[in-house]
């Protein structure tokens, strides 16, 4: 049975790694299934944050409550990064202006663990592997 609701969140993600801001349901006998929209930041791994721009992010997640305390699921989440403007330099010394953008997709199995489910208010680990 679907979730009485969509249950909208805010994903704020970097390239090194990823934190949700995020509320886990009070009912824990239910599936969930959440719209993901946010914003993408490129970190300086790799020099990414040199070639790109902040972009956006959506997605769609789906968890399975297997008890009280834990859920597993799938999402998918689609990333775009717009490039920053480089001039490169030819062989012949000739300049050109140089810019693109990078979108990518990701699809992760995920897992929520809550540590007080029938409170109201419920701290949870979310983690995932992808």
């Amino acid at each position: 049975m679907i979730a009485k609701g969509l249950t909208l969140s805010l994903l704020i993600t970097a390239m090194a790694g990823t934190s949700s801001i995020l509320w886990a349901d009070h009912n824990s006998w239910t599936d969930r299934i959440s719209v993901e929209l946010g914003s993408a930041f490129p970190t300086p791994i790799n020099d990414f944050s040199d070639e790109a721009n902040p972009g956006f992010l959506g997605g769609v997640q789906y968890l399975h409550t297997l008890n009280a305390f834990s859920a597993i699921g799938v999402q998918v989440a689609g990333y775009h990064f717009s490039g920053k403007e480089h001039t490169i330099t030819s062989d012949a010394g000739g300049l050109m202006s140089g810019k693109s953008d990078t979108a990518l997709t990701a699809l992760e199995f995920v897992g929520r663990y809550s540590f007080q489910p029938t409170a109201r208010y419920s701290p949870y680990v979310f983690s995932g592997l992808g």
